[in-house]
């Protein structure tokens, strides 16, 4: 917070809370649809916040993706048929795993993280999501943590920020 500006902070404070839905295609939240602040990170937890969903399928949110993050672990949990499943991308040098979204199944994607994963893949992971093909990459790239590093111990960030980029945890 020290590092925030008071504009800043009044910027971060006053952003609504979620789920925001994106152009009918996909809704975002920080944690969970539930909570802002919820951790999903296994498929008890995703099992929970589908039925969450279900209780409320009424709203106009609740048929769509959602997007979350908050974990920084990438990763995507579908409900179909009463079954909850997760699709991890592997710890591989692949850059990349595409999913194809199942009609009448309900997701939650976790994008991961550009700076700070925890999964322990030290890449960067981002997700691209095709709402015409209803198809989401999950991607990984290499990048320069040990420069991300010594900018984190430049500005004053704690150390571990910046030791952890290296593991990915």
């Amino acid at each position: 917070m020290e590092h925030l500006t008071p504009a800043n902070r009044t910027y971060i404070r006053e952003l609504p809370q979620g789920p925001s839905m994106v152009d009918n295609a996909l809704a975002l939240v920080h944690g969970s649809p539930r909570d802002e602040d919820e951790y999903v990170a296994n498929i008890r937890e995703a099992s929970e916040v589908f039925s969450f969903l279900a209780v409320n399928a009424e709203s106009e949110v609740a048929a769509l993706p959602f997007f979350f993050g908050h974990t920084h672990m990438q990763g995507l949990y579908l409900r179909a048929e009463g079954r909850t499943r997760g699709v991890s991308p592997p710890l591989t040098p692949m850059p990349e795993v595409r999913v194809g979204l199942e009609a009448g199944a309900a997701y939650l994607i976790n994008p991961g993280s550009v700076g700070q994963p925890r999964d322990g893949d030290p890449r960067a992971a981002y997700a691209i999501f095709n709402s015409r093909t209803r198809e989401v990459a999950l991607r990984r790239t290499p990048y320069n943590h040990l420069a991300t590093e010594r900018k984190i111990v430049v500005a004053g960030l704690p150390i571990k920020l910046g030791v952890r980029l290296a593991f990915g945890r």
